[in-house]
């Protein structure tokens, strides 16, 4: 008998146990995290680092509609060039977006890209700054906000939340 009490306390020792590390994983969040891509070029692809609408439309299949803002260029200790363009769609910034273009002595070698290929997207707002941020303020519910008070916010030479496209 007394082995028996032993056996079942310990079994509901464990299945507690279990129940209770079970329930505390949180829920699952999906992030969008862009999978950069390596490309590259074989000896007989031949595209000079000037000619971006060719190799984004050619190699990526990015329509017309994107066009790639240039951002920064390095150039490393081999003499690669190495170039960074976020992409844009309609004038809108794609979020993570961008292409690296490496060249040596002007021809493209590779491109490392988080392009997004965007077909036939509506980009007109349907919402106006003032209706998004008045949506933004009652999902915080704040009682109050640093640019409501006039002293603190000269003070940090913030000017108050502004909508961006």
């Amino acid at each position: 008998m007394k082995n028996y009490l032993n056996r079942f306390g310990m079994s509901v020792v464990v299945i507690l146990t279990t129940a209770f590390a079970l329930a505390q994983k949180p829920p699952k969040q999906e992030v969008y995290e862009p999978q950069p891509t390596l490309m590259v070029l074989s000896q007989n692809q031949s595209y000079s680092r000037n000619n971006l609408s060719a190799i984004t439309q050619d190699l990526l299949g990015v329509d017309s509609a994107s066009t790639f803002e240039f951002v920064k260029q390095d150039i490393d200790e081999l003499g690669f060039t190495h170039d960074v363009y976020r992409q844009l769609y309609r004038a809108l910034p794609v979020e993570f977006a961008q292409i690296n273009v490496h060249a040596k002595a002007g021809q493209v070698t590779a491109l490392t890209n988080t392009t997004v290929v965007i077909n036939d997207l509506d980009t007109r707002p349907t919402l106006s700054e003032r209706s998004a941020l008045n949506s933004a303020k009652s999902f915080v519910n704040g009682r109050t906000y640093l640019w409501e008070d006039a002293q603190s916010s000269a003070l940090m030479d913030y000017q108050g939340p502004g909508g961006e496209l």
